[in-house]
């Protein structure tokens, strides 16, 4: 039987100091049939949790800009047809004649082709000229993030919401073409996303630059159109000759002078072009050294970035880093770390460096003081030294404790960065025999996790079995059946779910030196979750539908509630339910994580 919409309400309390938020959906059931405006598509096989042939984690950037980012979320569905709708609202907007880049995450085991179309045209299909988008894209690797790019034609486009799709498929079948959109394949998954449509109201070119600079430092060219624009051309000089077709662009210029550039810019109304001029000057002086860090107090195995304020134009950077015990034994400079000393703006400018425990080179525990000479053409500046100015701190140090197997332990680990270890038996050695021994590591707000073994030393009584996840149901990061003796981690493991679980386990009395690692997380919004789900547009009674959840802002350590009139039904992600009668019902979901309820 088929749903409809009647109301849409919004539920706010508040608790603990925190906002909880559900978001409540009216279904109506009747006896009328309706059909989805888009062909329906099925993965006869059950190949996605069988075989992680899924499409995983999706970003969408327009000139660096990220516009849409969806986290690793493995398998959306677990049965036939391997269909989601993702978003029943747009979720981003295009515009037409805009280049853009996609990165798409892949599966764990197998290679995978990719496909993605979407309906310019807005006329419930994708067969129409421009919009099998993904056309001459190459296959995606298994276990990776392939990056496409592709340019949203100006034709027939028809502004507002539309559908994009993005499918996947095993390498071995037959390569997507245009009419795949409503093909029917063997694995893989698909996701379908409401996105928007727009296109350029005026044609326009325009830049910002500075009025006077000095020579041989970098002149930003900011673009005053950042989307909607199918091509800039910036003529340095305006001599006719184009030197960079990027949307913006820096320039250095080696000698005093005036200088014009031309920018000329296209979108779907036609071409336009502007002119700026400024002035270029050599220094006087040497440069006055000064700068900033981004933190002052930092974890270990974490980073900070230093950022040069400096005058008069300096153009070569000599950073350096020392504890005021030991000036001469803890330096730290462009010797050990080569990103602190150079003339190379993107690098030793304002470099970033990276904390970590016993590693030469590499700032550990503790205070540092930290010094800057810069220099231009005229000279070196006076070292400007901060004293104490960086503090870092010790992370988390933490053992592997009890818990279940696929459950969410008590005591999740939020630091963003730290070590861990096996349980320790009291002599240095892993314990043993333990069973189902697990941690979850979910930093607040975190989008990746990077997990590095600094020791693996093991009997063949060991197992370790890592995943990109909450629990044991997540993506596996381990190879074969989990790291043994004889199948040892190689390489650094990254979660891209913003959560990593781990399950130990050893049996007999054997035991060794077991393993120590680290962590570091890339940390991103902290906002409140936001609350959201779909389901299909027909809906028949005694047979199981499918709820999709499509929450923003739910990573790392999520909690899910689904209610229907009140009664609480489920905990997972989505939720398939069955309905036996005709009548209206209030489905809510509920999201929580750290940083609040929606």
């Amino acid at each position: 039987m088929n749903h409809t919409f009647t109301n849409l309400v919004r539920k706010m309390s508040s608790a603990f100091g925190l906002k909880a938020f559900s978001l409540l959906a009216v279904f109506v059931f009747s006896g009328l049939m309706a059909h989805a405006q888009y062909c329906t598509v099925s993965h006869t096989v059950t190949g996605c949790p069988t075989y992680y042939m899924y499409i995983g984690g999706i970003e969408v950037i327009n000139n660096g800009n990220t516009l849409f980012s969806k986290a690793n979320d493995g398998c959306n569905q677990t049965s036939v047809p391997n269909y989601t709708l993702m978003s029943s609202s747009p979720s981003f907007t295009l515009n037409g004649g805009s280049s853009y880049t996609m990165k798409i995450g892949s599966g764990t085991t197998y290679n995978t082709h990719i496909g993605v179309w979407v309906d310019i045209t807005g006329d419930g299909d994708f067969d129409d000229a421009g919009e099998w988008v993904s056309q001459g894209w190459k296959d995606m690797p298994a276990n990776s993030t392939s990056t496409y790019n592709f340019t949203l034609s100006c034709s027939n486009i028809k502004t507002g919401p539309t559908r994009m799709r993005v499918r996947t498929d095993y390498e071995g079948s037959a390569a997507f073409t245009q009419s795949s959109a409503c093909t029917n394949v063997n694995y893989g998954e698909t996701e379908d996303y409401t996105i928007a449509l727009a296109t350029s109201g005026s044609l326009k070119a325009g830049f910002f630059v500075v009025d006077t600079a000095f020579v041989k430092t970098p002149v930003q060219l900011v673009n005053s159109n950042q989307t909607g624009y199918l091509y800039h051309g910036w003529d340095i000089g305006d001599d006719g000759k184009i030197d960079y077709t990027t949307t913006n662009a820096t320039h250095k210029f080696n000698s005093p002078g005036s200088y014009c550039i031309r920018l000329f810019s296209q979108n779907c109304l036609g071409r336009d072009s502007v002119v700026h001029c400024l002035t270029i000057v050599k220094p006087t002086q040497p440069p006055v050294a000064d700068f900033i860090s981004d933190r002052n107090e930092v974890e270990i195995y974490n980073t900070f970035q230093l950022t040069d304020l400096s005058t008069n134009g300096a153009i070569y950077w000599d950073w350096f880093l020392y504890q005021e015990s030991d000036s001469a034994g803890t330096r730290i400079d462009g010797d050990d770390y080569p990103d602190l000393r150079g003339g190379d703006e993107t690098v030793n400018q304002n470099p970033e460096v990276f904390t970590a425990k016993g590693i030469p080179g590499f700032p550990d525990r503790g205070k540092w003081s930290v010094g800057l000479t810069a220099s231009n053409d005229v000279g070196a500046s006076v070292t400007l030294i901060k004293h104490d100015y960086i503090e870092v701190i010790k992370g988390c140090d933490v053992e592997m404790g009890p818990g279940t197997v696929t459950g969410i332990p008590g005591n999740v680990i939020t630091c963003e960065a730290g070590t861990i270890k096996n349980k320790d038996n009291g002599s240095g050695n892993y314990s043993s025999p333990e069973a189902n021994l697990d941690a979850l590591i979910a930093p607040c707000g975190a989008q990746t996790i990077t997990f590095t073994f600094d020791q693996w030393v093991v009997q063949s009584n060991v197992n370790l079995k890592i995943y990109d996840g909450q629990n044991a149901n997540g993506t596996p990061l381990h190879t074969k059946a989990g790291f043994s003796s004889t199948n040892p981690p190689t390489q650094p493991l990254v979660s891209k779910s913003g959560a990593l679980y781990l399950l130990w386990n050893s049996s007999g009395t054997a035991t060794d030196k077991g393993f120590i690692a680290h962590w570091t997380s890339s940390v991103g919004s902290q906002d409140p979750p936001k609350a959201s789900f779909s389901v299909s547009d027909t809906l028949y009674n005694a047979v199981y539908s499918t709820f999709t959840n499509t929450s923003q802002n739910a990573g790392g350590e999520v909690f899910y509630n689904w209610e229907i009139d009140g009664t609480s039904l489920s905990n997972s992600k989505d939720m398939e339910q069955i309905f036996l009668s005709n009548a209206t019902y209030n489905v809510c979901l509920t999201v929580e994580t750290c940083a609040g309820k929606d």
